[in-house]
Parts: C-alpha cells; sequence; structure tokens
C-alpha cells in the first residue's frame, strides 16, 4: 500500500496513469474564477438583507401609499358627479330655469377651480417628495449607506446616517432623515445617540446645532 500510494505521487504507477487517462486536462480559465467570484457575491450579508428588507418594505409602503391615494381620488370624483347629478335634478324641478343655468354654471366652475387646485397641489408635492428623496438618496450614497438604519464600521468604530447628519451640522438631512423613519436611539461606538452628539456640539455655540437638537428631541418623544 505505502509503495502504491508513493507511486501514485511519483506519478509513476501504471495503474494510476491507466485509472486517470480518462479524465480531460483540468484548464484554469478567467472564466471559471469569474463564476466562483460571481457565486460567492450571491450571497448577503446579514446587513445586506436586512438593509434589503427594509428597502422593500419602504416600497410596499409607498406602493400601499399610492394605492390609497387612488381610491381618495375616485371617491372625491365621484362625489363631486353626484352632486353635479344632483343639481342637475334640482334644474328639471326648476321654474327659473335660466337663473338656475347660471347657478349651476358657478357651482361647476367651482368644482373644476378646486379639482384644477387639487392637481396643482398633488403635482407640487409629487415634486417635493422626488427632490427630498434624491437629496437623501445622494447623502447616503456619499457616505455608503444602503439603508437609513445601516450601521458603518470606520475608523473611528461604527456610526449610523444620523450621525454623519449631525457632525456636518446638515439641518435638512436630519429632518429627511427622521421623516424616511430613521431611529434616533442609535448609538455609536462611544455610546452617543445622534442627539447627544448634537447637544455636546450645541454647548460649544455651534451654529445650527439648536435646530437640530429640536427636531431629534421632538423625534425622541414621539
Amino acid at each position: 500500500m505505502a509503495k502504491f500510494f508513493t507511486e501514485c505521487c511519483s506519478g509513476t504507477s501504471d495503474a494510476v496513469s491507466g485509472s486517470f487517462a480518462f479524465l480531460p486536462p483540468l484548464r484554469h480559465s478567467k472564466q471559471q474564477v469569474t463564476d466562483v467570484d460571481l457565486k460567492s457575491e450571491r450571497y448577503d450579508t446579514p446587513e445586506e438583507a436586512e438593509a434589503r428588507r427594509r428597502c422593500t418594505e419602504r416600497k410596499a409602503r409607498e406602493a400601499a401609499e399610492a394605492k390609497e391615494a387612488a381610491v381618495r381620488e375616485s371617491q372625491r370624483l365621484q362625489r363631486l358627479q353626484q352632486e353635479e347629478s344632483r343639481l342637475s335634478e334640482v334644474a328639471t324641478r326648476s321654474s327659473h330655469r335660466k337663473q338656475f343655468r347660471s347657478d349651476h354654471q358657478s357651482e361647476l366652475e367651482r368644482v373644476e377651480e378646486e379639482m384644477r387646485r387639487d392637481r396643482v397641489d398633488a403635482q407640487r408635492r409629487k415634486e417635493i417628495e422626488t427632490l427630498e428623496a434624491k437629496q437623501l438618496e445622494a447623502f447616503l450614497e456619499k457616505h455608503m449607506f444602503m439603508d437609513i438604519n445601516e450601521k458603518k464600521m470606520g475608523v473611528r468604530g461604527w456610526r449610523y446616517p444620523l450621525h454623519f447628519a449631525v457632525l456636518e451640522l446638515d439641518v435638512e438631512v436630519v429632518r429627511l432623515l427622521l421623516k424616511a423613519g430613521a431611529r434616533t436611539s442609535v448609538k455609536s461606538t462611544s455610546g452617543s445617540t445622534p442627539l447627544d452628539k448634537a447637544r455636546r456640539l450645541s454647548t460649544r455655540g455651534t451654529t445650527g446645532c439648536a435646530r437640530i437638537v429640536a427636531l431629534l428631541e421632538e423625534a425622541h418623544v414621539r
């Protein structure tokens, strides 16, 4: 057995040569390495999986909100149509048709103006939400975060997006993070919450900290 093993290692054994003669030569190609690398990248880390889950939940929540808004709009239009029908029925029973037509026209114009204002307001809200989403996305990409509550390890330990926004004294980003659901209870490696850091900066007289502290305190109470 020892002799056979020695011959196997040295490649002198006829039995070994014959047994493995049918095997095709191994080919180490760049494609195989790439395939392995790709397979290894298919598994998410727990942080990535959590971020992906939160992203999915956020999209589902936004879709549900959009659906509810569409239902409300449909109900509002239905009520307007019912009101128009009611006014039309009153017109048929009214002896003062001319005056009624004038009143009816005024009502329709009022309704149309109301609908126009509603459309303008809805469009304005949509534009604002789009701009805010882009601003928040740019901030997260700048600091290489995938989610508003993702923990990031750096040279000084781990921090969260809210910590970075506070340190940068970015009042608007702090507001957008809180609006998007960022947690105020998260702590850095030193055990400081975003509110702790904002208060320390405020005691030093740093400009802009008072507004950030107020936003964080209000969110913390909620």
